[in-house]
């Protein structure tokens, strides 16, 4: 289903105070690539993903069906997925 994963944690979770409540804000380094990871506020089980060291300004937006929250081993997925689909000549998905 996904790609084997070469994932590590690169920093804690944070917490930080949005216009609309609290924002979970997670950074994650995945296959060498570093991401953010943020929880909509008001949206729960859906998270963007922003790519902060992709060769373009690049994310994507991620959830569980139902009310399910992704644990830190779907958010890896769901990155490793998306990075799977990168084109490693452009940049950009296929």
């Amino acid at each position: 289903m996904f790609p084997a994963l070469n994932a590590e944690r690169s920093a804690a979770g944070a917490v930080r105070v949005g216009d609309h409540g609290v924002v979970s804000i997670r950074r994650l380094t995945v296959q060498g690539h570093d991401w953010t990871v943020t929880e909509r506020t008001g949206e729960r089980g859906i998270y963007d993903f922003e790519w902060l060291t992709g060769p373009h300004p690049y994310g994507f937006t991620a959830g569980m069906l139902g009310d399910g929250l992704m644990n830190e081993a779907d958010l890896e997925s769901a990155i490793a997925d998306f990075l799977a689909q990168i084109n490693p000549e452009t940049g950009y998905l296929d």
